[in-house]
């Protein structure tokens, strides 16, 4: 069973966001936390065009950072993403 890391996040006026932060493009989002869960394994299998059963997610809640510094800290790092994939596999 292949292991994937997932960002939560939320602002005050929306719904809950996940980001794959290894697979960028692949997100959704939902109105409760359970939701957004259960969409991004939806969208995770889709996006490898996988069998959610052989999928599984580590969800990491995103608290106290604004984007702005999370984009800072991610163009400043050009190793984030390789970091991600291998915590993935």
């Amino acid at each position: 069973m292949t292991n994937y890391i997932a960002v939560i996040h939320k602002d005050l006026d929306s719904d809950y966001g996940v980001s794959f932060p290894a697979l960028p493009g692949c997100v959704t989002a939902g109105s409760t936390i359970q939701e957004a869960q259960k969409m991004a394994l939806e969208a995770l299998a889709l996006h490898l065009d996988s069998d959610p059963k052989t999928l599984s997610i580590t969800f990491l809640m995103e608290t106290g950072i604004s984007n702005g510094v999370m984009e800072a800290y991610q163009r400043s790092h050009e190793s984030f993403h390789s970091l991600y994939r291998k915590l993935a596999e």
